[in-house]
């Protein structure tokens, strides 16, 4: 549990460009992007990469490192409730969602949806 604990900090250290940018975007244009590409080179010199990750042979769902996406940092439309940055979680399903009109940050999956 305390590897997990780190790795995730660790990402969420990691967003923190990511956040910069988010909030740079958004001063500039009222708004928010609806991907990471949007804020490239501009406001982001390159997308967020996971900073630390199981491998998946040791990871109890490795079935989802074989999902291209899965470890990918994305921005989530919320429609009407704005976007959420979606950061990787270690050794889970789960993500890190980070609501930047709340500079709140959640756990979340796409069985539950991201936008809460």
């Amino acid at each position: 549990m305390g590897v997990s604990s780190a790795c995730n900090a660790a990402n969420r250290r990691a967003a923190q460009p990511a956040i910069a940018a988010l909030d740079a975007y958004h001063a500039d244009y009222g708004d928010y992007p609806l991907d990471l590409d949007t804020l490239i080179p501009e406001y982001l010199s390159a997308s967020p990469q996971t900073v630390c990750n199981l491998p998946a042979a040791l990871r109890w769902d490795a079935w989802y490192a074989l999902d291209a996406g899965y470890m990918n940092w994305t921005i989530y439309d919320c429609g009407a409730d704005g976007i959420r940055l979606i950061v990787p979680l270690m050794s889970s399903q789960f993500r890190q969602i980070y609501n930047p009109e709340t500079g709140h940050w959640s756990v979340g999956d796409a069985f539950d949806g991201y936008c809460y």
